[in-house]
């Protein structure tokens, strides 16, 4: 049995969930990203994070610089991180790290959009999507990430 901890500004839930490893999922109460435009909102989804060892603030920050960041959801047991943003500023944010590849704690990390989700808040649908296409060996460079990483 796992637990999920949902934060929001001024309030923490956790919630038990039968699931095989630890998530978390966290909001941030930072204006700058909690923005509430009237953008279409898409979701992003970043693998290959390191097991251990890195912050929901660090996942965040790669959304910073493109803006409009509403919430994010980290799966540590699959390696994966889910960020909701305007669609503007997720297509801004996966072209960008295209070009440019990120590495956190020494692994490259895969970022592409999850057009199967629309919203974090949706975790049944992210949680059935990852266990049926789940392989935790098999790295994002096998996914759709393929392109762009070859490409770099």
């Amino acid at each position: 049995m796992s637990a999920v901890l949902l934060c929001n500004p001024g309030r923490a839930v956790i919630l038990a969930l039968g699931l095989p490893a630890a998530s978390s999922r966290a909001s941030s109460s930072a204006a700058s990203l909690c923005l509430q435009d009237a953008d279409d909102v898409c979701v992003v989804v970043v693998s290959n994070l390191p097991e251990k060892g890195y912050s929901v603030e660090e996942v965040s920050n790669l959304a910073k610089p493109f803006g409009g960041l509403r919430d994010v959801l980290i799966v540590s047991s699959h390696k994966k991180a889910y960020l909701e943003l305007s669609r503007r500023s997720a297509e801004s944010m996966v072209k960008f790290y295209s070009c440019f590849p990120m590495t956190l704690d020494g692994n490259q990390l895969c970022i592409a959009m999850a057009p199967q989700h629309s919203s974090v808040k949706d975790e049944e649908a992210i949680f059935t999507a990852i266990i049926k296409d789940s392989d935790p060996k098999v790295s994002c460079c096998q996914s759709s990430c393929k392109g762009a990483l070859i490409g770099s």
